[in-house]
């Protein structure tokens, strides 16, 4: 199967999967904006373990097809941000070797350092500016959206995301270890 077949594969599955999460498993709050989704954290890890492109391209597809199975309008602000978040994490942990099974303390820093950068700036400012662009939502309803996201996904990536990424990268020593023996 050539690269080009496998990465859509790839982007189809994990935009199902991630609509899945997104609307199936999403834990609410009392607060308005803010909720908690696991989606994020799995897309985040994919970015890094496959590549940003998968990443991203499966975020976008995942958030709207969120939107499309409620006939709900598309907030295309929404998709936006889930492509660039997860694909700029991506791009920023690009030198990570974390198929080798290596994760150290100083790649879940950088992790968490460039996940909480980018959801800051991809949900507190460029989505309620293009919000505002596009005439959808006014400032401030854009801007508590974007905010609460931000608290939201950046935690649960916190958690969650960290938490996956070092089990992955321990289950690839340990399988190595097994195929050596």
């Amino acid at each position: 199967m050539t690269s080009i077949i496998k990465k859509l594969l790839y982007i189809i599955i994990f935009a199902v999967i991630y609509f899945v999460l997104e609307r199936f498993m999403r834990i609410t709050t009392a607060l308005e904006y803010i909720h908690f989704s696991y989606s994020h954290p799995l897309l985040n890890a994919v970015s890094i373990i496959i590549g940003p492109f998968v990443g991203s391209f499966a975020s976008g597809l995942g958030e709207f097809l969120v939107y499309w199975s409620q006939n709900l309008p598309t907030d295309w602000g929404s998709v936006l941000c889930s492509f660039l978040n997860c694909g700029t994490v991506g791009f920023l942990m690009k030198n990570v070797d974390i198929k080798s099974g290596f994760f150290m303390r100083t790649d879940i820093k950088r992790y968490n350092i460039s996940q909480f950068t980018s959801t800051f700036v991809c949900w507190s400012i460029i989505y309620p500016i293009f919000n505002v662009l596009m005439k959808v939502k006014d400032f401030q309803s854009s801007f508590n959206y974007g905010f609460g996201h931000f608290v939201g996904i950046g935690l649960t990536n916190f958690v969650a995301g960290t938490l996956m990424l070092t089990l992955y990268a321990k289950n690839r020593i340990s399988a190595a270890n097994f195929y050596r023996s």
